[in-house]
């Protein structure tokens, strides 16, 4: 069997799938990306037994024979790094397969594709559509905040759920929580199942190179597993096994205080604090003062840093102590704002970080003193 491939295309198609290959240590066949080849249209799979990745490339040439194949998913994919060429051909024969450009030829050891797990069957019970734009941004501000060594609560991905014709993502590591309302759903059927739905967090990273923005994404949601789909790539993963804690119960429905601060002078001051953090004490003392906020952090046996910005502030003189490498984590994910708004209470209460249309809320505990 002789395949022709525009490489870009090839190459699209082989990355997204060879992401859910499995690593070495697991079994070998999954280490592999599956290709099936019919009449115009080649469809590439990997999976690692959990997280499952389909990607068609249409307009592919063939001798006139399909069949499929499977390519070693690392090997090929250093190959790939060094070709710059328009087309790459794909020869198999047997127990070889041939992978060959104008310039450049390599034959590779293959098996047989019989007893790779193409099919990855979702028992959906609820259906809808969103933006793959607004979606990809929600996964951005709520993955990073996952635990995946958790084995309590099933923190190890982003619970998802439809409020008022809406997808709402949220996640936690117990120290700070993400709430990010992603966007209006379309096309609804069925109703989201009553347990806990938490999408891994490696599958939901694998979307964004996947989908691009202009695409619409429909989500199949079944009782343990969870289906991404838009036109010729599918993302599909078991969904994390435990409850996930209640978070509502410790999102504050309101706060004392809630000043709106410029972004770039907060981030600048939050950077330049943790050029003197440590791996062991990344504190920072946030001391409110009247129109003004001071940033401090001590480490001993290495120093210590003030920096001061002016705020709309004129409450009481209040001092609350956080993470300042987590704080530092919100910005990069507003970068389309120029401000913020920083919500407390008093010392002990936690802070939140949002958004000035309250789609992004980011709350972070507060730190015992140092």
């Amino acid at each position: 069997m002789l395949v022709r491939f525009v490489l870009s295309e090839f190459r699209r198609a082989f990355t997204a799938a060879a992401k859910a290959a499995a690593k070495k240590g697991m079994k070998d066949i999954l280490r592999k990306v599956h290709v099936r080849v019919s009449p115009g249209a080649a469809v590439f799979t990997g999976s690692d037994g959990e997280i499952h990745v389909t990607s068609t490339v249409v307009g592919v040439g063939t001798d006139g024979h399909g069949g499929a194949f499977l390519l070693p998913a690392e090997r090929v994919g250093a190959i790939l790094q060094t070709l710059d060429t328009e087309e790459i051909a794909i020869r198999v024969d047997g127990t070889s397969v041939q992978v060959s450009t104008d310039g450049a030829k390599f034959k590779l050891a293959t098996e047989s594709p019989d007893e790779f797990p193409t099919e990855y069957d979702v028992d959906n019970v609820c259906e809808f559509e969103i933006s793959a734009k607004e979606l990809l941004e929600a996964i951005r501000r709520t993955s990073f905040c996952c635990d995946v060594d958790s084995t309590r609560y099933a923190l190890g991905g982003v619970l998802f759920v439809v409020e008022h014709g809406s997808l709402v993502l949220v996640s936690t590591d117990t120290r700070r929580l993400s709430k990010v309302v992603a966007g209006q759903v379309s096309g609804m059927s069925g109703e989201m199942p009553s347990r806990s739905v938490v999408v891994q967090k490696r599958a939901l990273e694998m979307l964004s190179g996947v989908f691009t923005e202009s695409d619409t994404v429909r989500l199949l949601v079944g009782n343990n597993r969870v289906s991404f789909e838009s036109g010729a790539a599918t993302v599909a993963c078991m969904q994390v096994e435990g409850r996930f804690p209640k978070y509502k119960d410790v999102m504050p429905s309101k706060y004392g205080t809630q000043i709106e601060i410029p972004i770039d002078p907060f981030h600048s001051a939050i950077r330049s604090i943790l050029t003197i953090a440590s791996a062991e004490s990344r504190s920072v003392r946030l001391k409110f003062w009247e129109n003004e906020l001071q940033f401090f952090e001590e480490v001993t046996d290495i120093g210590s840093a003030e920096v001061k910005m002016p705020i709309a502030y004129d409450g009481v003189r209040i001092e609350i102590t956080v993470d300042a490498k987590y704080i530092g984590e919100f910005f990069p994910r507003v970068r389309a704002h120029e401000t913020f708004v920083l919500c407390f209470t008093d010392a002990q209460s936690c802070i939140e970080l949002r958004n000035e249309t309250e789609t992004f809320r980011y709350i972070v505990m507060p730190l015992s003193g140092e």
